[in-house]
């Protein structure tokens, strides 16, 4: 969702692949990048969604929502759960809560706007999911790396 497509989005083309070293090395890699280019403003346009094997062949899907907030980790965390899927098992979006940067309980989250149960849907996971799970046996490690520091200004 937003902060996957930022991090990732960042490094430049050549250097990508050098991201994905293991699903536990993809959710660090993705956490640390996002402390650099964290927006101010996020917004997940699910006019049209995808559910399966995205984000090169998963399934276009109407949904015909659209979420925003000024704390991309509680939005996607936010959109996560509106999909069905719970952020808890999303490694990123995990760290970077660990690391303060943003909220995962539902319950901790202030909405304006429609409910949220008026939006969730069930969607259809990546066939991989299970393995992406995997992550979670590396915690420990993850918690032994650094964490990098917050910008103390805006980077150019």
């Amino acid at each position: 969702m937003s902060l996957k497509n930022m991090s990732v989005g960042s490094v430049k083309r050549g250097y990508r692949q050098l991201l994905h070293q293991g699903y536990w090395q993809i959710n660090y890699n993705i956490a640390r990048i996002a402390v650099y280019v964290m927006p101010h403003l996020a917004v997940v346009d699910g006019y049209e969604a995808m559910e399966g094997d995205g984000p090169v062949n998963g399934t276009p899907r109407g949904w015909g929502v659209y979420f925003a907030s000024t704390n991309p980790v509680s939005l996607d965390s936010t959109v996560a759960y509106a999909m069905g899927f719970n952020a808890y098992d999303i490694g990123y979006l995990y760290i970077l809560s660990l690391w303060g940067y943003g909220e995962l309980d539902l319950n901790r989250i202030a909405f304006v706007g429609d409910p949220l149960s008026e939006n969730v849907e069930s969607f259809k996971p990546h066939r991989s999911f299970k393995d992406q799970l995997s992550w979670k046996k590396y915690m420990n490690n993850i918690a032994r790396l650094p964490k990098p520091p917050r910008p103390s200004a805006p980077l150019d």
